[in-house]
């Protein structure tokens, strides 16, 4: 069926009137449709754009999409064009904001929801569209004038951000700021030791200091706050010796304090251990029962045993319940003398020290004693300069503390040796932190058997003398019958169940017939 030709273009206007929707008509269709009558009847004839009263929207502000024909591209809102030749009457009238999404790929859009999305049946206010979402056009600028203001200064930060800002940060920890450290380098003053640590972490490198005085040269410009604290700092001489000075003056004291406290710990627990003689004897104890226990096997006629043997005599379980080898032994002690078990009141002493590595504190030391002789070589350096009268004090006793350290070091290391070779150890894998730990376990474990041992005891004197009363009411039945007459209250009622839980007990309780009550029945 041929396709009907194309409407005449619509007449000129009338002067003073206002050509509503003034876009050019679309294109042909790419595909030769024919609007059906209902179609063409709801269309506007062109004659009828003549006059505004006439128009199809008169209100394009606000339109309702129920009464638009959605097959017709030209009157949608630009959601989705299925063709890109059509033009939308329903443009923006200004340049809008863009909002940011990513278009659906075209290759999945006949399957996605999409294909079937068609503009809403909703009114919608265009012109509050507009006015919301419309981009403000920019304020002109103003011609020059001439300020009488103070010209702005340039500040020029030669640092990187993240190094400007670590500088600052660390200067605002001072209430005076920068001359605060500054005042502090040249007298000598002291430093709390957390911002001396913070202010060694940002010091300037050479190369910044090198960067920074190349542009300090130019008048024109000013430095910020970091770069000017730092060639400030530049200017204090030995301001990086004075600066471990400081920090060593601080932390020295409290670390020589500590570690000497440790060392004396060890060295007097290990004397301990080699003098108390009621170890000793138990140790004897140990190794005697053990022989005998071990006697004609392999394990037999040992001279001796290593430490690690003691949480062992746990593993040797005795024919009666809940009681080891280790139980047995320590009852022996326990019998034949009441002291003999007093080694067990350094438990809590071992278990401390044995929290303390002796190859970190040997490694601790030995920093210590690395970092204040460098500091004395540097500082023998400056006997002319300010820094040398500040500090020389102070290193002459560092220098004394540390040997002292050493010394005691050496000292302690003795010992330990000492203690290894009293207990058969071999001295080159002995740790003496691990001894401690053992030990204080063992000793723990002592005092919890011997515990059980008393509790065991009283358990079998109880259930000795419950069996001889049980005998001798077999024997004399009449002690049973005064026994029970004994147990029964005189002023208060008696309670029948608790007779009969007693017969029970006894084992004298015989069932008996009895008639009930109610429905006449034996029971």
């Amino acid at each position: 069926m041929p396709s009907p030709p194309p409407p005449p273009p619509p007449p000129p206007p009338p002067p003073n009137q206002e050509i509503i929707h003034a876009s050019p008509p679309p294109p042909p269709p790419l595909l030769e449709l024919v609007p059906s009558p209902t179609l063409l009847a709801g269309m506007p004839s062109p004659n009828s754009l003549t006059s505004p009263s006439t128009l199809p929207f008169p209100e394009l502000d606000q339109t309702n999409f129920s009464n638009l024909n959605i097959l017709d591209g030209r009157w949608t809102v630009p959601t989705r064009r299925t063709n890109n030749n059509i033009k939308y009457n329903s443009l923006p009238k200004s340049k809008m904001k863009t909002l940011n999404w990513t278009k659906v790929n075209n290759q999945y859009f006949d399957k996605s929801v999409w294909s079937s999305a068609h503009p809403p049946n909703l009114t919608i206010n265009f012109r509050k569209i507009d006015e919301l979402f419309c981009q403000k056009p920019r304020a002109k600028s103003s011609p020059a004038v001439l300020s009488t203001d103070v010209p702005k200064v340039n500040v020029l930060n030669v640092l990187d951000n993240k190094r400007s800002l670590a500088i600052n940060i660390m200067l605002k920890q001072f209430k005076s700021g920068s001359n605060e450290i500054l005042e502090a380098l040249q007298n000598g003053t002291s430093i709390s030791i957390e911002k001396l640590k913070g202010l060694q972490r940002v010091l300037p490198t050479d190369d910044e200091i090198k960067m920074i005085k190349k542009q300090a040269c130019n008048t024109q410009v000013t430095l910020g706050t970091a770069e000017s604290f730092c060639l400030k700092l530049h200017g204090v001489s030995n301001y990086q010796l004075k600066i471990k000075l400081m920090i060593e003056k601080e932390e020295l004291p409290a670390s020589v304090a500590e570690i000497h406290d440790q060392l004396n710990g060890i060295k007097d627990m290990c004397h301990n251990l080699i003098g108390d003689q009621q170890f000793k004897q138990f140790l004897s104890l140990v190794l005697f029962i053990g022989n005998y226990l071990n006697a004609g096997s392999y394990a037999g006629n040992a001279s001796g045993f290593t430490l690690d043997t003691l949480p062992k005599l746990l593993d040797t379980r005795a024919n009666k319940p809940r009681v080891t080898f280790l139980h047995f032994v320590v009852e022996v002690a326990q019998t034949n003398s009441d002291d003999i078990l007093s080694f067990t009141k350094y438990t809590s002493t071992l278990r401390g020290l044995s929290r303390i590595s002796f190859s970190s504190l040997e490694e601790e030391i030995h920093n210590i004693t690395k970092q204040i002789r460098s500091l004395h070589t540097e500082l023998s350096k400056q006997t002319k300069k300010q820094v040398y009268t500040q500090f020389s004090d102070f290193m002459k006793q560092a220098m004394i503390d540390v040997e002292t350290l050493n010394e005691e070091f050496r000292t302690v290391t003795e010992v330990i040796g000492r203690v290894a070779v009293h207990f058969g150890e071999d001295a080159k894998k002995f740790k003496i932190e691990e001894c401690y730990a053992l030990l204080g376990n063992f000793f723990e474990r002592i005092d919890v058997v011997a515990k059980e041992n008393i509790d065991r005891r009283l358990q079998e004197e109880k259930n000795q003398m419950l069996a001889t009363k049980l005998e001798k009411e077999k024997v004399n039945p009449s002690i049973k019958v005064q026994a029970r007459r004994s147990m029964v209250p005189k002023d208060e009622e008696v309670c029948i169940v608790d007779l009969v839980l007693q017969d029970i007990k006894r084992g004298s309780f015989n069932l008996k017939r009895v008639k009930c009550l109610e429905d006449e029945k034996y029971i």
